[in-house]
């Protein structure tokens, strides 16, 4: 029998891979004790919470893919998001809501995009592309400060191969929301699909079914030049390595890598989030998540799972997700949960510490990769390498890149499709 393919990790990317191949023809190797990755859901007590919020922005093949795995169990939602910044708060996106800012702040930003409307984009990085997009205004109040504490990098070092994300409005839609009209629409998310009930982990369930997956099966070793991987002690032969593993840890694993593809995963960076889930006595906020750029409150992002799917939490009770990032876990307060309520309770969340009365960490290590200069120079030597030794990087960690749930599910459906016509 000739070499399986081999798929390392059962997240959304590896589950779509796995779907679309012939059984008995490859492998599929887990990690953890489930599918899933980090699109998963965690049932405690009385609450239902998720490895952070997991929101799904589909459309076309992906969509109907979905509907058709989760049913009449799956809700469509029209985003009701917020900013949280110079002591207000107003809809998001923030560039074009801006007449709920102070006078200063909303002339500053809106003179600074009209400076810039209409202008050549530099995409020399991120802060060159944010000031001719946005203008320093909007650059000032909102991008640097938001993106700087959430990947805690400067706008400077981060490339803009990734900005397609960020929403661009019209120069009349800036204007219009200043003015204090209602501008509605803007932006990939500003609808959005979630499950009824089970929260996302339904979803990984749902591609899981009938899938041989082997959990508690992470590879720890590769030798590369002779196609073979270890997992559980046992050297498995492979013909395709589809990895959606994060990068650096595959390439660390590959134990006769050279001297050059280790230097240049050394160059591959990361924050990472913790997501405190909190079970909350009493009411809060009637948004789906807010942002807060101001370094005053430690955490950048606040999602309220209750509001999104009512089953989260208990009648008259709040279930929240709480973002604080870091490069390293020392980096946080020592006391980040108590830093992370008084926060809620300084911002009108909470109306006093003592409604919190459930509390669940999720760590994520590697949450976004940063999209680098490095990064990029780093890329064009692990490719070609991983390309020769049939290693398949795919999805947000294994290319190490800014991707969302629908665009895992097309770039696994896309590789299997593609590895389907190798298989004999």
């Amino acid at each position: 029998m000739n070499p399986p393919l081999l798929i390392a990790g059962a997240g959304l990317c590896g589950l779509s891979v796995a779907r679309t191949l012939p059984r008995g023809r490859f492998r599929i190797c887990e990690a953890e004790g489930e599918a899933g990755g980090l699109c998963r859901s965690i049932a405690h007590k009385d609450y239902t919470f998720d490895f952070t919020g997991h929101l799904l922005h589909l459309k076309g093949p992906m969509l109907d893919l979905v509907q058709n795995l989760l049913g009449e169990n799956l809700a469509v939602i029209r985003r009701r998001s917020l900013v949280h910044t110079h002591g207000v708060e107003f809809d998001y996106p923030f560039q074009v809501h801006l007449h709920g800012l102070p006078a200063a702040v909303r002339e500053e930003c809106l003179s600074g995009f009209e400076a810039v409307s209409g202008s050549d984009i530099d995409m020399t990085n991120f802060e060159t592309w944010c000031l001719t997009v946005f203008g320093k205004g909007i650059t000032r109040h909102f991008m640097r400060p938001y993106n700087e504490k959430l990947l805690r990098t400067r706008l400077a070092d981060m490339s803009a191969d990734w900005v397609h994300y960020i929403p661009r409005p019209k120069l009349e839609d800036v204007r219009a929301g200043a003015r204090g009209e209602t501008v509605e629409g803007v932006g990939y998310n500003a609808e959005f699909r979630y499950p009824k009930q089970g929260g996302i982990g339904v979803l990984p369930r749902a591609l899981a079914r009938d899938l041989p997956i082997e959990s508690d099966s992470p590879i720890t070793r590769v030798h590369a030049g002779d196609r073979r991987a270890l997992i559980r002690g046992e050297w498995i032969p492979y013909d395709r390595l589809v990895s959606t593993i994060p990068l650096p840890s595959l390439l660390r694993d590959i134990e006769d890598a050279p001297a050059e593809l280790r230097a240049a995963a050394g160059e591959l960076e990361a924050v990472g989030v913790l997501c405190l889930n909190l079970g909350i006595d009493g009411p809060t906020k009637n948004a789906h998540w807010m942002y807060f750029p101001e370094e005053k409150y430690p955490f950048f992002r606040v999602g309220f799972y209750h509001n999104i799917a009512p089953f989260s939490a208990p009648p008259g009770k709040s279930a929240l997700y709480v973002e604080l990032s870091y490069r390293k876990r020392s980096d946080l307060p020592k006391d980040y949960v108590r830093a992370a309520v008084d926060g809620l309770v300084n911002a009108g969340i909470l109306q006093d510490a003592s409604r919190v009365e459930e509390c669940v960490e999720v760590w994520i290590d590697s949450a976004y990769a940063i999209h680098t200069k490095k990064r990029q120079d780093s890329l064009r030597i692990i490719e070609p390498y991983l390309s020769n030794a049939g290693i398949v990087p795919i999805g947000r960690y294994g290319r190490w890149a800014y991707t969302s749930m629908g665009e895992a599910l097309q770039e696994g459906i896309t590789t299997g499709e593609k590895l389907r016509a190798t298989v004999p």
